[in-house]
């Protein structure tokens, strides 16, 4: 990946980390039990606070006719004024037979990917993602991350290919610190000696929704809306509360930079149906739809 696109992907990455946090939430990080629902995910909404008139960001989730498994996902936008939205892309999910782990996918990527792709995926016996791979529909480019997951955390190997090279043109690793079940601490290492993108993240003890999907297996670190955005990655059991975004240095100081905070309303089943996000640079409302099955 050109260092042009790579901080791209990065200022996106950055810039989709919202969250919100409030004196008395819980953030003991003691994980619900994410099974004890027959409630699923079936739309988010995000807007900013004060577009009246404005745009919102939609995630549609549209399931299979047996309801165990994702078909697709909308990524959309809506119209305020006419309470209308409009797909701009779909992530079209592919199985095997009855099983409830895709093997592959087409559309654009959850992963702030800059291009359309067919995804594919392979599992252990355990049904984690050990490998996923990202071909480009309009180019020769092409993702392959490795998943060495250990007690401590998951490490995720991304290797380039470009224009049908055989040979990596560049590779990065993102380390992931899991503590309590969720991840705590991201960082983003291209090996080029310059300060390493680091997120920390507190959470709170209620269901994070993706954790619920079949999905899971397969976007452990991605999440569906950026990683660590409003939608927390399909590893983390919880909601992230609070967010410090910064740069580890050369001395491998961590320096923060910015705290985002989230602020949810639950409902009986300890699902997030609303959250109230303040970050330095505006403030949003997400509210979270499920459907029973």
């Amino acid at each position: 990946m050109k260092p042009a696109a790579r901080n791209q992907v990065i200022a996106l990455l950055l810039s989709v980390i919202f969250s919100c946090n409030k004196p008395g939430n819980n953030i003991d990080n003691t994980p619900a039990d994410p099974y004890a629902t027959n409630l699923h995910l079936s739309k988010v909404v995000q807007t900013a606070d004060g577009a009246t008139n404005g745009k919102s960001s939609v995630l549609e989730f549209v399931y299979a006719a047996d309801q165990r498994r994702i078909d697709h996902i909308n990524y959309a936008e809506g119209d305020l004024a006419t309470n209308t939205t409009k797909t701009i892309q779909t992530y079209q999910c592919y199985y095997n037979g009855t099983d409830t782990l895709a093997y592959s996918a087409s559309g654009k990527p959850p992963a702030n990917s800059s291009y359309s792709a067919n995804m594919y995926y392979r599992y252990n016996s355990a049904g984690k993602v050990m490998y996923d791979s990202a071909k480009s529909t309009s180019s020769n480019e092409l993702t392959i991350r490795q998943y060495i997951i250990s007690s401590g955390g998951i490490l995720a190997k991304k290797s380039y290919y470009a224009n049908g090279s055989t040979i990596a043109t560049s590779v990065e690793y993102d380390n992931y610190v899991i503590k309590a079940n969720n991840i705590t601490e991201a960082t983003f290492d291209d090996k080029s000696g310059n300060p390493i993108p680091t997120i920390r993240c507190i959470y709170d003890n209620k269901i994070n929704p993706v954790y619920t999907l079949t999905l899971t297996a397969w976007t452990p670190v991605d999440g569906l809306a950026g990683a660590f955005s409003y939608l927390a990655p399909g590893a983390s059991k919880n909601n992230i509360v609070q967010c410090i975004m910064g740069y580890t240095d050369a001395q491998g100081i961590f320096k923060a930079q910015q705290t985002n905070y989230f602020t949810y309303t639950y409902n009986k089943d300890g699902l997030p149906e609303k959250c109230t996000i303040k970050t330095p640079t505006g403030n949003y409302t997400v509210n979270y739809y499920y459907e029973t099955h």
